[in-house]
This record gives C-alpha cells, structure tokens and sequence, in this order.
C-alpha cells in the first residue's frame, strides 16, 4: 500500500507551470506501477542506474519517476490542476 505523505509545488519550471513533487511512504515498485498503469500508458526506460518510468493519463497528467525511489513529480495541465490532483490522489487510494 502507497500513500502520497507530502506534496511539494514546483514553481517557474519550463515543462509546465503545474508540476508536483510527491513523497511516497515507501520506495515505488513494479508492482505500484502496473496499478497505476491499468488508468494509463505506463513506459519503462531501463537502461538506466535506476529505471526511469513515464505514466501517461489520458492527457489528464503525466507522472515520471524511478524505480525504488520515494518521490515522483507528476505534471497537471494548465486547467483545472486541483481536480486532477484530487483525482489522482482518489486512484491511489483505490488501489490501496
């Protein structure tokens, strides 16, 4: 079970004007990802140290990240980023 424990807004960054850095209770697996991915295009890059992965939502958000990390920064569009955040958070939870 992942819970988000802490969020931190990302200010003036070039991506988009609405990233969020989320701090998990516990490091991100495989298994948290495939969750997540039945609401989305999960793509995993793992020729890397740590394998980096993007998670597409229905052009809703885009989450990146790394495998066994704590924290990821997930990308809200420019409009109603609060409702997306809180839709988020509620996919999470249901996973749980």
């Amino acid at each position: 079970m992942m819970k988000i424990v802490r969020t931190k807004t990302i200010r003036n960054c070039s991506q988009s004007n609405n990233q969020i850095d989320l701090f998990f209770d516990d490091r991100i697996n495989m298994e948290f990802l495939v969750n997540l991915s039945s609401n989305g295009k999960l793509e995993i890059f793992e020729n890397f140290e740590k394998p980096f992965f993007r998670l597409h939502y229905k052009n809703k958000y885009l989450l990146k990240g790394a495998l066994g990390n704590s924290k990821a920064r997930l990308f809200l569009p420019e409009a109603n980023c609060n409702e997306v955040l809180e839709e988020f958070k509620n996919i999470i939870d249901s996973i749980n």
